[in-house]
């Protein structure tokens, strides 16, 4: 990868665009436009990052130490959905069946892996009998 075609690991531009005031988010600094009918910026920093992410930001997003190699040059978007075996708290994996979230009992909540020991402790109230 040529220095020109590194990304920003915030916004996700190219050194390049960002030199020529081609973007493609339309911005002229370092934000994350997101919106379904109007546009809006989500995010925004003061200035563009292209160095690799240390341990301490790693260790900030819930990234495992053993999961750091492959996360050091991924952008925001990709850092917040990591793999649950390459996170800090894991799997999270409920006893009982959650139809809010689309699961059934022993299924992780955030990846949909099943068949996995539950590590969320049991519903406090009961369901609502309809």
């Amino acid at each position: 990868m040529t220095d020109q075609d590194q990304r920003c690991l915030q916004c996700g531009e190219t050194r390049a665009a960002i030199a020529h005031g081609r973007r493609e988010n339309g911005a002229h600094y370092c934000v994350i436009i997101d919106g379904y009918y109007e546009p809006e910026v989500t995010m925004e920093w003061e200035r563009h990052r292209f160095r690799p992410w240390g341990n301490t930001a790693l260790k900030t997003a819930g990234i495992a130490k053993h999961a750091y190699a492959r996360y050091r040059t991924v952008t925001t978007d990709q850092l917040q959905w990591a793999a649950c075996e390459d996170t800090i708290r894991g799997h999270a994996v409920l006893p009982y069946d959650e139809p809010d979230f689309g699961t059934v009992a022993r299924q992780c909540i955030s990846c949909g892996k099943k068949d996995l020991t539950p590590n969320r402790p049991p519903r406090d109230e009961e369901p609502d009998a309809a």
